[in-house]
């Protein structure tokens, strides 16, 4: 029963990683619910789509791109501006030339220490920064992408 339990979680799991863009936003859709309703259909539409603008709020924001990584601010002379970064981690690979040594057994008994070669690959993970969104008064004034 246990062993049924944690496949089901798994599969899940699995299942919900495999959520397309549009099924995330339905469901962050259904979880601002209040929000999206008052929204023209024009917005809503465009919200559907993927496609945050200037002026747009933090809610919508949130519909179209999720939670961010990090929230931090920026201050001005004018102004104190929200920054919401989107952070992904990267894996890369790293292969290597490592000397492993062994012994080996001489005809005549006697025990010599060799060294060869082995491959082993690690990995390097780097965060990397892919949007971020500037609001000022609750409301987007900047979207930064990379690609």
């Amino acid at each position: 029963m246990k062993h049924k339990m944690i496949v089901t979680v798994m599969f899940v799991a699995l299942l919900s990683g495999c959520m397309t863009l549009e099924e995330r936003i339905s469901k962050r859709i259904e979880a601002r619910a209040d929000f999206f309703a008052a929204l023209p259909v024009e917005s809503q539409d465009r919200l559907r789509k993927g496609q945050l603008q200037i002026g747009d709020s933090e809610d919508a924001a949130w519909i179209v791109h999720g939670p961010p990584s990090r929230i931090s601010t920026r201050q001005t002379p004018g102004c104190t501006n929200v920054i919401w970064s989107y952070v992904m981690t990267e894996a890369l690979p790293v292969d290597e030339l490592r000397p492993v040594a062994y012994p080996m057994r001489t005809p005549h008994g006697r025990v010599l220490w060799t060294t060869d070669y082995n491959y082993y690959r690690s990995y390097v993970y780097e965060a990397r920064e892919y949007l971020r969104i500037e609001f000022n008064n609750k409301r987007v004034c900047a979207i930064d992408m990379t690609h």
